[in-house]
């Protein structure tokens, strides 16, 4: 079984009424790693743009 990391962001270029919010993104990718078997280690998170957040499982 395959470890990745993923990774969320929100542009303040590209807002997150576009249904790309920073939950939307996370739950994409989470069930996207699912699908192929990939086990999510981390996640990081960069919701300011300036400021990253790590959230490990």
């Amino acid at each position: 079984m395959k470890k990745v990391i993923i990774y969320t962001r929100v542009s303040k270029d590209y807002p997150e009424k576009n249904g790309l919010s920073l939950p939307d993104q996370e739950q994409s990718l989470r069930a996207y790693c699912t699908s192929l078997g990939y086990t999510i280690i981390t996640h990081f998170e960069d919701e300011k743009r300036n400021n990253l957040h790590q959230s490990i499982n």
